[in-house]
């Protein structure tokens, strides 16, 4: 695992050594299948805190583990803003 590794990458690792199918993890974080297949798809959708939290604690996560999934978390928000910041300066020309 490098310290590059996206959150999707990261949670479906977690998940299947786990041995869980993403019903059954979304049921033991108290989340929905919705927000698990997201996350594991790199959609647009934006992982909270409180909802790696669940995750970590549905997956039994190290707290290395859980600083990883949280570290690519950030990154992807920092990825995702620079990526904003950019397109809205090239429409600003």
């Amino acid at each position: 695992m490098t310290n590059q590794d996206s959150v999707a990458l990261l949670l479906r690792r977690y998940r299947r050594r786990a041995g869980l199918t993403q019903e059954e993890l979304a049921e033991r974080a108290t989340l929905s299948v919705y927000t698990i297949s997201n996350l594991e798809r790199a959609s647009r959708h934006q992982s909270r805190a409180m909802t790696l939290r669940l995750l970590a604690d549905a997956l039994h996560l190290t707290e290395d583990e859980h600083a990883a999934l949280h570290s690519a978390s950030v990154r992807t928000l920092s990825q995702r803003n620079h990526q904003a910041s950019a397109a809205s300066a090239s429409n600003d020309v």
